[in-house]
This record gives C-alpha cells, sequence and structure tokens, in this order.
C-alpha cells in the first residue's frame, strides 16, 4: 500500500521505496531518490563540516604558547613607572586566561572576563617593585612552557589588585 503526499512516497510494510523520495530535475525528469536525512545534510557531509568548525576554532598548543609570549612581550613593552593598574591587571589577566587555555583547563574563563571588565573601573597606578615581580614570575613560568598545567596561573593570582 503507497500514498503519494507532496513529492514524499510513504510506504508501509518492508518494501524496497522506503525511504525514498520523488525529485524532479530541471529537464522535467522525475525519479525515485533516497531521501535525505538531517534536513538534507548526509552524515558525511555534516562531519566534515564540524571537523572543520573545530579545526577552525582549536588552535595548537605551539600557538598558544606563542600568543602567551606575545602578550608577556608587550605587556614588558608597557611596564614602567606609572603604569596604570587597570592595563596592569588587563595584562595579568590575558596572561593567566593564555597559560589555562595552555592547560587546557576552562574552568576561570567567566571570573577571568568579569576580572576584566571590572578592571577598567581600576585607577591608580602600580608601583615598579610590583611589576617587576609579575615580571620574574612570568619569565619562570616562560622557562618552563612545557610544564605549565591547570595551577600554573595561581601564580599570577595574587598580583592582581583590585
Amino acid at each position: 500500500m503507497s500514498t503519494t503526499r507532496t513529492n514524499t512516497i510513504t510506504v508501509t510494510g518492508n518494501t524496497p521505496n522506503r525511504g525514498k523520495v520523488v525529485r524532479t530535475n530541471k529537464q522535467g525528469i522525475t525519479r525515485l531518490v533516497n531521501a535525505p536525512i538531517n534536513n538534507g545534510r548526509t552524515p558525511n557531509n555534516d562531519t566534515a563540516r564540524k571537523v572543520r568548525a573545530n579545526a577552525a576554532n582549536r588552535r595548537s598548543t605551539g600557538d598558544l604558547r606563542q600568543q602567551l609570549v606575545n602578550t608577556y612581550l608587550t605587556f614588558a613593552y608597557e611596564m614602567r613607572p606609572g603604569l596604570e593598574q587597570k592595563i596592569f591587571n588587563k595584562y595579568l589577566l590575558l596572561i593567566m586566561h593564555s597559560i589555562d587555555k595552555i592547560a587546557g583547563s576552562s574552568n576561570n574563563n567567566e571570573r577571568y572576563s568579569q576580572l576584566y571588565e571590572k578592571a577598567e573601573s581600576l585607577t591608580g597606578t602600580v608601583n615598579l617593585s610590583v611589576q617587576n615581580k609579575s615580571a620574574e614570575i612570568i619569565t619562570s613560568i616562560l622557562e618552563n612552557i612545557s610544564k605549565i598545567d591547570s595551577s600554573t596561573s595561581k601564580k599570577l593570582a595574587s598580583l592582581l589588585i583590585f
């Protein structure tokens, strides 16, 4: 028993037409073809699309380490007597975020975002001795960049001034 409904053949029982639909091409030729699944996407296309999206969103550990080094170098360039507290905190938060990404930890992402926004309202300057201490800690982290783990960013948390 078979009924046609808007170009779809609904079949009951165990027949070879199960899962088929009627398609008409530009020349007017009508054919019975396999019904598309997943809204017209085949599983292979969906898988390929997901793999490309994940690859675009993922960065290799080497890229993340390079980002950390570049962020530190920019921070070191900014260090000087009279460095604004909000700039100091923002750089530390960016460095801590980079460290967590290298370690594969995402537990602090929300906290870092909130603190980054809070840093915008800070006033005042950071003492040069605090800047030097942060530089020493970050330099030691960079010297052991291959050993970064989820606890590494905690070394800098005490230097944040709020």
